[in-house]
């Protein structure tokens, strides 16, 4: 298996942005936005959750505490080497984590991409039980294009206790929602095979921020950092980003 490590680069316009990556997934989905960000001044941190990029044993001894415990590093990394604004981005799970920390740190804003409310996999209902049972299901996971399978290292199996965690953050998200008034970029993709693209607009509709945006982007599957609409999506993310800066230091 590929050794993957957390990711840092320092900035020089004063601001950091946070990348956080998805549920079984490494943060070798988040290099093109990090590449992206990065040239563009941004001091960049892109961590490792906690039992991801390893073994399926691993993840299944951690929980979604520990996945937001290494997310909050990338935090506390951007923090102690100088950034001043602070944006945090999340694909998938990783969006769920974001939503966490904006309760927590006064980010300038966040981004949730093709992040889960409802899911099509109906197993997370089942996790619960199941997992004391079953310790561990096949990964069904369809092969994807060549452009996105060069970026991901897939685990054969999942650990159901971790699908269960999962299922515990997406309802304790759910209910904080109206809470978080950070500002948001939702983006959600049009060809989602693990998402239920609705959630995007339940997060939009639920959340307690007073400026949100929300994008469509048709042409993507569920790793939409990987996939045809990235560029755009990346351009999109920074524009919004730009406009909230100026209108929250223009006040």
């Amino acid at each position: 298996m590929i050794e993957v490590r957390p990711i840092f680069h320092r900035g020089h316009n004063g601001r950091g942005i946070l990348l956080i990556h998805g549920f079984t997934g490494t943060n070798l989905e988040m290099r093109p936005a990090v590449e992206f960000f990065r040239g563009s001044g941004f001091a960049v941190s892109a961590p490792l959750l906690a039992g991801h990029g390893t073994t399926p044993q691993n993840l299944r001894k951690t929980s979604w505490k520990e996945w937001l415990y290494s997310a909050e590093e990338g935090v506390h990394q951007l923090l102690t080497n100088g950034s001043k604004v602070i944006y945090a981005a999340g694909l998938s799970m990783g969006g769920l984590l974001a939503l966490k920390l904006a309760q927590k740190y006064e980010f300038r804003s966040i981004a949730t991409l093709s992040t889960p409310i409802f899911v099509r996999d109906t197993r997370i209902k089942h996790a619960r039980w199941a997992k004391w049972f079953v310790p561990y299901v096949p990964g069904t996971r369809e092969k994807k294009a060549p452009h996105i399978e060069q970026h991901i290292i897939p685990y054969s199996r999942t650990p159901l206790a971790s699908v269960y965690s999962l299922s515990q953050l997406i309802e304790e998200v759910k209910v904080e929602l109206p809470n978080i008034k950070t500002p948001i970029f939702i983006a959600q993709s049009g060809a989602d095979e693990t998402v239920d693209p609705t959630s995007a607009d339940y997060i939009y509709s639920q959340i307690g921020s007073h400026y949100k945006q929300i994008r469509h982007y048709p042409d993507s599957s569920h790793i939409i950092t990987l996939d045809h609409d990235r560029h755009q999506l990346f351009m999109d993310m920074a524009k919004y980003f730009e406009e909230i800066t100026w209108e929250l230091e223009g006040r």
